[in-house]
């Protein structure tokens, strides 16, 4: 019996004995409460940062120093254990912060600690991690100004941001601990690791700006010989941005991805976006320009402290924007690289204006042009142009190309790149040019020499011919299935229908009237009566041709297999004749 006492005595002395050695209080979390062992002598951890020129803005101190002291703010009472308990879920609606104008801000007891950090939209002052109370230092005074504020007791000087430990967005008990640990531990500058996040996530304000690397401020993030078009190349150069009136290879667009946290960063000159190439996550891997697509395209902004900012990539790992080796000459190339906390991995980011652009007004297009993702008129847009006769604005322009503003053909607000000729209209002597060459070329020819053709287009004789031409001459491919017997459906782009006649046989004036509204290589479709050669109607047939011309008394076309042998001719048809075989013709132009 006497030496269990012994025993049980002998363990609570011991118990007491390391409660006494401790130099922090301990946590233990439930589900439902925080109880916490409190001890009368406390530990003030002070850290004093030594930075080397070679450091980034945040990067871990290479020295530490640990001051001893007593706390005295840091408990209430030191006196007496302190048992406090944090719900685990809301059971009313008064959950608001309430803040008064000396800053002082309070918890309104009995509710949970769920509150979002109300995060900056625009560059922000350097986030020190724990400084909960705002004075520059990380102590234990923090830890007690947190564990006011998540008991619901009034706290001054009271910084969200610098209180959300592991970035997620809320003020918690969680937080509260991550705090502790880390000043116990020392580790105060890399508590905020927490999926891959290396720094403090920010948010700055969506414009145009220039991106200068810390290595070497006197650069800045540049498109490789001002090039406009996909798969550019990115390095730093000399400064210049600031005194462009033009479109800059200099200036980035910093668009934030909806409410997310990654952006997509284009250049001014292009449109075109940062771009990790093919998405691997590698050291080295190039970074270039290409159309915005997804997340091989997206950066989010970390604080590097200072006004610098870390650019990491939205691909597996810790990869960010990074000139090669760190180094500070014009020319060195840019890629990514896993984060290490060097000279080349921070930039800062600087106000510009954007260059002066043509006014705003109503254009109508002189030709078919298709619309382009780039100022290099290299990736186009799949299925999207601008026919002859519809309307845009310009609102820049860049060498060969205009960006502009139009509708699509449900009505719906599109923009892209299209070739400046889209203001000229086909120069119709250049077409007659091109025709007399090809009519030269195939004139006495027998089509089924040339089963290519017809493969390629997939009609036959006649049909298959026209559209060989007519694709000759304005790069449409194939123009379209035939509906019925006189008209076509499906027509390719920058094709459309001059004029349609049906049931128009002997009526001259009709056939001529559409004729002479055509011009010099347009495709004629027409339905027309079979004649013997004493004119005896013998049947009916489709035909294809191409116009060249009308006069007082002719009809100039040029076709295939009008005399059933697949002949290919330059033909002179009599407008009686012409009139009195055609039922029904449409024509269809690219001019």
């Amino acid at each position: 019996m006497r030496k269990g006492k012994i025993i049980k005595l002998s363990s609570a002395l011991l118990s007491a004995m390391m409660i006494s050695s401790l130099c922090f209080d301990n946590i233990y979390i439930a589900e439902n409460s925080v109880c916490e062992a409190v001890v009368r002598k406390v530990v003030r951890r002070k850290v004093v940062t030594n930075r080397t020129p070679n450091q980034t803005p945040n990067q871990t101190p290479n020295q530490t120093q640990i001051e001893q002291n007593t706390d005295n703010d840091f408990f209430e009472n030191n006196s007496a254990d302190i048992l406090e308990e944090i719900p685990e879920s809301n059971t009313s609606n008064s959950n608001r912060i309430t803040v008064s104008d000396d800053n002082n801000v309070s918890r309104v007891v009995g509710n949970p600690v769920i509150k979002p950090v109300s995060r900056p939209e625009s560059n922000m002052a350097e986030v020190l991690l724990g400084d909960v109370n705002g004075d520059g230092k990380i102590t234990l005074t923090d830890v007690s100004v947190l564990k006011n504020y998540l008991t619901g007791q009034q706290v001054s000087k009271f910084n969200e941001i610098n209180a959300d430990m592991n970035g997620d967005g809320n003020v918690s008990i969680t937080d509260l601990s991550l705090l502790k640990n880390a000043i116990v531990s020392g580790n105060i500058n890399n508590t905020n690791q927490n999926n891959h996040q290396l720094l403090q996530v920010v948010y700055p304000a969506e414009g145009l700006y220039s991106l200068q690397p810390y290595s070497s401020p006197g650069m800045e993030l540049s498109v490789e010989g001002a090039n406009a078009g996909a798969n550019a190349n990115v390095y730093i150069t000399d400064i210049g941005s600031d005194k462009q009136t033009a479109p800059s290879h200099q200036k980035w667009y910093i668009t934030r991805i909806g409410n997310s946290e990654w952006y997509k960063i284009t250049a001014e000159n292009s449109g075109l976006a940062l771009n990790i190439h093919n998405g691997i996550a590698q050291n080295g891997n190039n970074v270039t320009l290409y159309p915005y697509a997804g997340t091989m395209h997206q950066f989010r902004f970390l604080n590097a402290g200072n006004g610098w900012y870390c650019l990491q990539g939205n691909v597996p790992g810790q990869f960010v924007l990074t000139v090669d080796n760190g180094g500070s000459t014009a020319g060195t190339n840019v890629n990514i690289h896993q984060y290490n906390a060097g000279v080349g991995q921070c930039w800062k980011l600087v106000k510009r204006n954007p260059a002066t652009v043509v006014a705003v007004k109503e254009e109508t297009a002189q030709r078919y042009v298709d619309v382009y993702r780039d100022a290099g008129l290299q990736n186009i847009f799949s299925g999207r142009w601008i026919g002859k006769g519809e309307t845009y604005t310009v609102v820049q322009t860049s060498g060969n190309a205009l960006l502009v503003n139009y509708k699509s053909s449900k009505g719906e607000d599109r923009q892209g790149w299209v070739n400046k000729n889209i203001r000229e209209e086909i120069d119709v002597s250049n077409v007659q040019t091109h025709l007399e060459a090809l009519i030269s070329e195939w004139n006495g020819k027998n089509f089924n020499n040339y089963k290519w053709i017809s493969n390629k287009y997939n009609a036959i004789e006649c049909k298959g011919f026209a559209t060989y031409i007519f694709d000759e001459l304005f790069s449409v491919g194939k123009i379209g299935v035939t509906s019925n017997n006189y008209k076509l459906k499906n027509l390719a782009k920058g094709v459309y229908e001059l004029g349609s006649l049906s049931n128009v046989n002997g009526n001259t004036n009709s056939i001529v009237g559409l004729l002479q509204k055509a011009h010099v290589g347009d495709f004629i479709q027409m339905y027309k009566y079979r004649k013997d050669q004493n004119g005896n109607i013998i049947g009916t047939t489709q035909h294809s041709a191409i116009f060249l011309g009308i006069d007082n008394k002719n009809v100039h076309i040029f076709d295939a297999n009008s005399d059933g042998r697949n002949t290919i001719k330059e033909r002179y048809v009599s407008i009686s004749y012409f009139v009195d075989t055609t039922i029904d013709i449409s024509v269809y132009s690219c001019q």
